[in-house]
Parts: C-alpha cells; sequence; structure tokens
C-alpha cells in the first residue's frame, strides 16, 4: 500500500496531503479489523481461520488493485483498497497469537521476536522492490508512449511534479505510462499473499484457550 499514495498523486494529480487522506480507507480497515480479528479470536479460540482468510483477501485485494486504470472513479479505489485492508487486518495479529499459543513459554519470546523481525524485513525490502519494479515499468512505458521524449523529464520531477514539466498533449500519454507502472507494483503483494497461504493452510490448527480443535470444531 506504500504506491497507492504515489497512484493518487501521479493519476489523480492530488498532493501528497490529499493522496494520504485518500489512503485512509486502507490504513483505517487494517486497524478496525485486526482488533477483530484478535477480539473474536480469544473468545472464538482459533486464529487459524483468520489467517487464512487474510491471504484469500490480500490477494482478491491486490488484484483488484492492479485493476486501476486512469479514469477509475471513486468506488473502484476505495473498495479495492478497503478489502485489501481488511485482508491484511485479519492477519496482522495471527502469527503473533499463533506463537505465543503454541510455543513452550520459555520460546515464546523469541518467537515473537522473530515474528515482528519478519515483519519489518521483509515489508522494508518489498518496498525497494517495488520502487525498482515502479522506476523500471515507468520507463519502458514511456518509452511506449513517447519514443521521443527524454523519460527523465517525468522521472525527475516525481510523482506529483511531472504535470507542470509535459506539455497538455503528452500528458494523457505520461498518465496511462504512470498507471500502468504503478498497478504493475501491486503484482507484487499479489504474488506474496498467494504464497502466503501454503504456510496459512498448513499452520497448526491449535485453539488459544490449550485446546485442539478437533474435526467436529472446525
Amino acid at each position: 500500500m506504500y504506491f497507492l499514495p504515489i497512484w493518487f498523486q501521479a493519476v489523480k494529480g492530488v498532493d501528497a496531503e490529499k493522496s494520504g487522506i485518500m489512503s485512509l480507507p486502507n490504513i483505517g480497515s487494517v486497524t478496525v479489523f485486526s482488533m477483530i480479528a484478535a477480539a473474536v479470536t480469544q473468545i472464538e479460540g482459533h486464529y487459524s481461520p483468520w489467517i487464512i482468510l487474510s491471504s484469500v483477501l490480500m490477494a482478491i485485494g491486490g488484484g483488484l488493485l492492479t485493476t486501476l486504470k486512469v479514469d477509475s472513479g471513486h468506488a473502484q479505489w476505495l473498495g479495492y483498497q478497503f478489502l485489501s485492508g481488511i485482508g491484511s487486518g485479519f492477519g496482522f495479529q495471527g502469527p503473533v497469537i499463533a506463537v505465543q499459543t503454541v510455543l513452550e513459554m520459555q520460546d515464546i519470546a523469541s518467537g515473537v521476536v522473530i515474528v515482528y523481525f519478519a515483519q519489518s524485513l521483509f515489508g522494508a525490502l518489498m518496498v525497494s522492490v517495488g520502487q525498482d519494479v515502479l522506476t523500471n515499468e515507468l520507463l519502458k512505458n514511456l518509452k511506449i508512449q513517447l519514443p521521443f521524449m527524454d523519460p527523465r523529464v517525468v522521472t525527475d520531477a516525481g510523482a506529483s511534479g511531472f504535470r507542470s514539466s509535459v506539455s497538455a498533449a503528452d500528458l494523457p500519454k505520461v498518465l496511462l505510462a504512470y498507471n500502468a507502472a504503478v498497478t504493475k507494483v501491486f503484482y507484487i503483494p499479489v504474488a506474496l499473499a498467494c504464497a502466503s497461504l501454503v504456510g496459512a493452510l498448513v499452520i497448526e490448527w491449535k485453539s488459544v484457550k490449550g485446546k485442539k480443535a478437533e474435526p467436529e470444531d472446525v
């Protein structure tokens, strides 16, 4: 979701402040639904369904974000990021709850640290990967759309500044190039969400109340 505000700035032409406001549905849904999943887990006992549902919803939400167009309206970019945020929220605390449930008391602290370390490390790495994809795709798309224009006119100006650097005639093609580049980045979380489903399906099905789930309880 780091690149969604970039899409708002580049394609929709809003400033950084407004792009942050337009991203609030994702941030808010992550927060709210992470609390909901944690609360229901404490009541019902099982964290595994939420982790599985998280992978599924994140993959669907990310897939929908790849379909964004230059003329996509509020219904699209609001709904897609909201769905993705719900998926992220459902799975946000699941791994930590699983560690606290499955591991022995003396191993819980180490397990929690490893989970948070992995989340922070790979989150940072994927932002870097996404930035490389965005840059390379943007350069490629600009060469296709405007082969006689120096792409540095766009790339050096940034997502919110290139509009004053290109002509009105060229702007629609630049927007198409930027839209295609940013939506290409969204394939990364789709792939990662699909991959996470493998781990979600094989995670130990255990109740936080200390009782293993029997087949009739599932």
